[in-house]
């Protein structure tokens, strides 16, 4: 019997890091620029940064998990073919979303606009005035 024959990593035990570095850096980054740029009220910097810190660490937790989960559970390889992955796929855009918005979270707690939100003019807007706002459109 022919011995298969194996081919070298790609990438070497120094690819595989750079890899991870720059696979956490890019995720940082994007985190940043999600957490800066798309709420509605001013974010700074400071609070962007340490809120992208925290969902990079907590998003690579439960990609670990979760990946360790799917590979190890014997309830997976019950359900094979589409359905499974189609589970999989749901529970991981959840966990993700979870992730994303528990970040979001710590940004506004951060920049301490938890409680209000900055309106055009800059002026804080307070909860109960946004919802009567909201309440007296047609």
């Amino acid at each position: 019997m022919a011995r298969p024959v194996r081919r070298p990593p790609l990438l070497g035990a120094e690819g595989r890091i750079l890899s991870v570095v720059l696979t956490w850096v890019a995720a940082f980054v994007a985190f940043t620029l999600f957490y800066k740029g798309l709420p509605r009220g001013r974010v700074g910097w400071g609070a962007s940064v340490r809120a992208s810190l925290a969902a990079v660490l907590l998003w690579e937790a439960v990609r670990r998990l979760f990946g360790g989960i799917m590979i190890r559970s014997p309830a997976y390889g019950l359900l094979t073919g589409t359905l499974a992955g189609l589970v999989a796929f749901l529970l991981w855009i959840y966990f993700g979303v979870m992730v994303i918005l528990l970040g979001a979270e710590i940004a506004a707690v951060l920049n301490g606009s938890r409680g209000s939100v900055r309106g055009p003019a800059g002026a804080r807007l307070d909860r109960s005035v946004i919802r009567a706002l909201d309440s007296a459109r047609p």
